[in-house]
């Protein structure tokens, strides 16, 4: 079974954290999800640097389409160990944790997990 990290839905966003495209992300989550072997999508929420909502909305939803089994784990930022000229921020509130929790879930995916 495979776990992928998702760091971005919006093509230009993923470009500018990672320098190239999710083309090849989405096509490989939907091929593993196509032969069974996807575990677990899993996305960091870094407010004020990705758009969080936007992200787990459609993440969500490409979740749902494919196998609503799979984990969905949304991961709290948290600034220790990042190098403060590349991201400072602080950790999501449980406000915005929970109402992006409840966007997936509205979004029929049915395992969830806050980290």
């Amino acid at each position: 079974m495979v776990m992928v990290d998702m760091k971005s839905f919006d093509e230009e966003e993923h470009k500018k954290l990672t320098g190239k495209g999710n083309e090849i992300v989405i096509d490989n989550i939907k091929y593993l999800a196509g032969i069974g072997k996807l575990y677990e999508i899993r996305a960091v929420i870094v407010p004020e640097v990705l758009d969080n909502y936007n992200n787990v909305n459609n993440i969500s939803k490409l979740i749902s389409s494919l196998d609503r089994n799979i984990r969905y784990k949304l991961i709290n930022y948290r600034p220790i160990g990042v190098r403060k000229d590349m991201i400072e921020n602080d950790t999501p509130s449980n406000d915005v944790i929970n109402k992006l929790e409840n966007v997936a879930k509205d979004n029929r995916c049915i395992n969830v997990v806050i980290v």
